[in-house]
């Protein structure tokens, strides 16, 4: 399980402090910043899995009663997920 545990944390860290999303988050044109739209540190990621993790994913339904559309763990992490629209074709 401590092996398992870090692999997660290595991976969504990872991806979340290069660019902002994961694989998964790519296919759904979602990705995650700052609050001031910079990149995520490793600490914030670290905190934003972890309320994740801890909320057994439940934090996630907060944004239905967020004004802001934010997750338990975007506000201890002081993130934003963003939708990134779909590029235009001519």
């Amino acid at each position: 399980a401590p092996v398992t545990m870090l692999v997660t944390f290595v991976f969504f860290g990872w991806f979340w402090t290069h660019g902002g999303q994961t694989l998964g988050m790519r296919a759904w044109r979602l990705q995650l910043t700052g609050n001031r739209q910079h990149a995520v540190s490793w600490p914030q990621s670290i905190i934003r899995l972890a309320i994740m993790l801890l909320t057994l994913g439940a934090g996630t339904l907060w944004v239905l009663f967020n004004r802001e559309g934010k997750s338990l763990q975007d506000m201890a992490a002081s993130t934003v997920m963003h939708r990134i629209q779909k590029p235009v074709t001519a």
